[in-house]
């Protein structure tokens, strides 16, 4: 549905396109709703656009010179996201920054991960936490809680990179037990594996984690560090091919 009405968006031009676009984007990103439940709405809305743009009434002219208003009310009476949605929504964050943090041990001599290595994994997400707080930053009018929620945002923005290099720089973080890194990626192949049946893509990060959990095993060996390299940079390739094929794939649902 969401292609679809990407489609009919398209069919809007000028202030009109510009309007539906903001509109739109303001809903989407409100990730606690039903994203189906959100891509009906849109549908209708963009249905009375469309219209309305026939008849020869502008966008502002048919929803008002203050959309953030009636969208608010519109999101108010939509269903909350399931469990299951969530898990689709965190599916591919999960895969792609756990993945990203067990690559910075691949690149020690020798080869070890630590618990600072969790990192790589919290403050992106953190991060694209924090987006959520610039929801409605491109309405013409901003009432004054956009405003409140925009300026946290830019807050929590700067001050987590300099925690996290403060962080960094201050803490010795210890060395992660084999076991223990073997026990994540077990979890994550039983993920992917659940996720195979409806997800093509899942089939990369299921050799992504393999791949993972025999560099773990390895890593425990003394072996030249040329034959290290190499299956670093496997991990390394694997990681980005995984990468490319989700985001292909996540266009094309």
């Amino acid at each position: 549905m969401k292609r679809v009405n990407d489609q009919h968006l398209a069919q809007l031009h000028g202030l009109d396109h510009a309007y539906m676009d903001t509109l739109i984007t303001y809903l989407r990103r409100d990730w606690g709703k039903d994203p189906q439940a959100i891509e009906s709405v849109i549908q209708d809305l963009l249905e009375g656009a469309l219209t309305a743009s026939q008849s020869g009434v502008s966008a502002k002219g048919y929803f008002g010179a203050d959309p953030q208003v009636a969208a608010d009310a519109i999101l108010a009476e939509l269903p909350r996201r399931t469990a299951a949605q969530w898990r689709q929504l965190l599916w591919p964050l999960a895969n792609f920054y756990l993945a990203f943090a067990f690559l910075e041990g691949l690149l020690r001599q020798p080869m070890r991960w630590t618990l600072g290595d969790l990192r790589l994994l919290v403050i992106p997400f953190v991060m694209v936490a924090t987006t959520w707080f610039f929801r409605g930053i491109s309405f013409n009018r901003l009432n004054q809680r956009t405003k409140r929620r925009v300026l946290v945002g830019m807050v929590l923005f700067l001050a987590i990179p300099l925690v996290d290099g403060f962080v960094g720089e201050v803490i010795t973080f210890p060395s992660l037990p084999a076991n223990a890194l073997l026990g994540v990626i077990a979890l994550m192949l039983v993920w992917d594996l659940a996720a195979w049946r409806k997800r093509r893509d899942a089939a990369w990060w299921v050799g992504v984690w393999g791949v993972l959990a025999a560099t773990v095993v390895i890593s425990q060996w003394s072996v030249a560090n040329g034959l290290l390299v190499l299956i670093a940079a496997v991990n390394i390739g694997l990681w980005l091919a995984a990468l490319l094929v989700t985001q292909v794939a996540d266009v094309a649902v």
